[in-house]
């Protein structure tokens, strides 16, 4: 019996290692003639036979793939909804999503433009991605340059989402060709990256007014001028830019009073309200609007 149970836990332990070696992984790719790093999970119910979703998500500055896997729970949802998963690792110590190659004249860096479009090829191979709905969402840094991915790889990339976004590539400068549906999230006591906009003590940049910015976002989007403001639940808001095909639409939460985090709907309270946004998972409602849109 002892023998027994011992080759039974043994035979276990080998499943939930084969399991997470063939569900997470880290992986590399050459791009532009860099070794280009990333973190996957793939579903326990992928199936290659039939095209699946993927979701590209990009940590903030100083931050790193394991920390945005931890932070977004994209990971759970991934399991649960049956898509792909992959967070790609920054340039640099520390690690950065460097958007601009001479920061002066604001012109676009496309080193990590290419590497974002690199990564989509290079799962395409190995896995049945569907190219309809890839979609890409980013905190802080990572936020801004998801919205700058969707202007340089509109073609690609079926909607974009972002988390206390650092925007600095701005909407006047988007050059899409098509427009790209966006959801953001944003809390009026970010420290980080202002609500209102302007400078902080902990960064050199002078940030757009969010409001502001996600009403040119939808402008370009061919959206409606005024948004539909719902009370979601108490000390959140959202804020939605209605397209008439409802192919477009542009979405923001404004939650009162909430730091430069991102929201997933664990227990860890907020350290200035205490109790409103505990519930509130970013993740799953990034996903619910992600789902909605496909390429064409």
């Amino acid at each position: 019996m002892d023998n027994f149970v011992t080759i039974l836990l043994y035979t276990l332990l080998l499943a939930f290692l084969l399991y997470i070696a063939l569900n997470h992984s880290r992986g590399v790719l050459i791009s532009n003639g860099q070794r280009r790093k990333y973190l996957l999970h793939v579903p326990h119910t992928y199936d290659p036979s039939h095209p699946t979703a993927l979701v590209i998500s990009l940590h903030g500055f100083k931050d790193w793939p394991a920390r945005q896997k931890r932070k977004s729970g994209w990971n759970k949802l991934s399991d649960e909804e049956g898509f792909i998963v992959v967070y790609p690792k920054g340039q640099g110590i520390p690690f950065v999503w460097q958007m601009f190659k001479n920061e002066k004249e604001m012109v676009p860096s496309m080193e990590n433009v290419t590497f974002i479009a690199d990564l989509i090829d290079h799962l395409s191979t190995k896995y049945n991605i569907d190219a309809e709905r890839v979609y890409i969402n980013g905190f802080s840094n990572g936020g801004g340059m998801t919205y700058m991915l969707g202007c340089l790889l509109s073609d690609r990339i079926a909607a974009i989402g972002s988390v206390s976004g650092a925007y600095l590539f701005l909407p006047e400068r988007c050059k899409a060709v098509r427009p790209v549906p966006m959801i953001a999230f944003h809390g009026t006591g970010d420290k980080v990256v202002p609500y209102q906009g302007g400078t902080t003590n902990r960064s050199k940049y002078s940030f757009p007014s969010i409001p502001d910015l996600i009403a040119e976002v939808a402008t370009k989007n061919g959206c409606e001028r005024n948004p539909t403001v719902v009370q979601v639940q108490p000390g959140i808001s959202m804020s939605l830019y209605a397209n008439n095909h409802d192919r477009n639409n542009v979405v923001l939460y404004t939650l009162e009073n909430w730091r430069h985090a991102w929201p997933n709907g664990t227990k860890k309270k907020n350290s200035i309200t205490r109790q409103s946004q505990n519930e509130f998972s970013t993740t799953k409602i990034m996903w619910d609007f992600f789902k909605q849109h496909s390429l064409y």
